[in-house]
């Protein structure tokens, strides 16, 4: 990337840390032993590198963040690690983790989700057109059936927010 191998051969090991996957951290931790650069000298090269290439200060600031800190990276993977490993042990496996839950059940079943149409008559579902102030009433249908159920699920959207919501 920056064409120091050295500097390289670092941001890779980085990236490769930041998978928070055990094995990978294992091989991170033996590459980082045989490195020859120095962490300052590396985060000074790739700041340096950067700048050359255009970067913003406030984007170098953040890109070069704690990478002279080695430890910081290696224990927030152990710790994402470990948060992903209590996960993991609560549902069982994956295909558990998918398993719709109470929450998710109570709004599959809920007559205002499925089934109905907010009240549209059966003309207009078959033209799928809302004339005047009808389209209005059903949007507030929906709405009102939307806030009905905010408050059942929580909010994560991703496995990682999952893993978050669990701590």
């Amino acid at each position: 990337m920056t064409g120091h191998k050295p500097t390289d051969a670092y941001l890779w090991v980085l990236e490769v840390i930041k998978l928070n996957e055990p094995a990978h951290l294992a091989a991170a931790e033996d590459a980082l032993s045989k490195l020859t650069i120095k962490p300052k000298d590396a985060e000074k090269r790739y700041r340096d590198w950067l700048v050359l290439n255009g970067a913003d200060l406030l984007n170098v600031a953040f890109c070069t963040m704690f990478m002279d800190n080695l430890q910081h990276f290696l224990n927030r993977a152990r710790s994402n690690i470990d948060s992903a490993r209590q996960v993991r042990a609560h549902y069982g496996s994956y295909d558990a983790a998918l398993e719709p839950v109470a929450a998710e059940l109570l709004i599959d079943q809920s007559a205002l989700l499925v089934g109905d149409h907010f009240g549209m008559t059966p003309e207009e579902v078959e033209s799928g057109k809302l004339c005047g102030f009808r389209g209005m009433e059903v949007d507030d249908a929906r709405s009102e059936a939307h806030n009905r159920f905010c408050d059942v699920l929580p909010d994560p959207h991703t496995l990682s927010d999952v893993v978050c919501e669990f701590e």
